[in-house]
């Protein structure tokens, strides 16, 4: 019996010691993608939805904030509060661009905007896109591009907690979003505008 005992201690260690091996694989894996991405260009891109077109042209010369999501991703689930509390602080800005993608179709990206009352636009496009534009990073991904188009971060995941994520988000994302924007120069007030402020 303790004979039994001793090897199933020693195959219960092995058991954890190859599940950290294989987080750490995974870790590693994902270092390597972010690290293909990071202060380099991001990709182009060009789509065309129900409602209008988004493409590489329309980030220039903005700070822009692009997220990955689909419906079945708990995680991505678990964030779309913090990133509609995300828009609601710098869409007002004209220097700041929201970028939502998903390759749901437009009936279940209807759904989610009503169930989560979502204010934040949403652009459906392929699959394969949303892979190729994520760096095969999955889901949910975020990224913030500088005003060149200049990745300055990405970072794949989120957690189940949606409190959490919105501390996360206020903590570790805005403060890269704000740096970006005072980077910029600011944009000059007519004297109409001052008039009505």
């Amino acid at each position: 019996m303790r004979v039994y005992l001793i090897f199933l201690a020693c195959c219960l260690s092995l058991f954890g010691y190859a599940q950290q091996t294989d987080i750490d694989l995974i870790n590693k894996a994902i270092e390597v993608k972010k690290n293909v991405a990071m202060n380099k260009p991001y990709r182009k891109f060009s789509f065309f939805d129900d409602e209008r077109n988004i493409s590489s042209k329309d980030i220039a010369g903005k700070v822009t904030f692009i997220n990955f999501w689909y419906a079945s991703c708990a995680p991505c689930m678990g964030e779309l509060e913090a990133l509609d509390k995300l828009y609601d602080t710098f869409s007002n800005n004209p220097n700041f661009k929201f970028i939502s993608f998903t390759f749901e179709e437009n009936e279940k990206i209807l759904e989610i905007k009503n169930k989560y009352n979502i204010r934040f636009p949403i652009t459906s496009i392929s699959d394969a896109e949303c892979d190729r534009l994520n760096y095969y990073l999955g889901f949910p991904v975020n990224i913030i591009l500088n005003d060149s188009g200049v990745v300055k971060y990405i970072n794949p995941g989120a957690s189940l907690d949606k409190q959490r994520n919105i501390a996360y988000f206020r903590k570790a994302l805005y403060p890269i979003i704000v740096e970006e924007l005072n980077k910029l120069k600011p944009i000059p007030i007519k004297q109409s505008q001052i008039t009505q402020l």
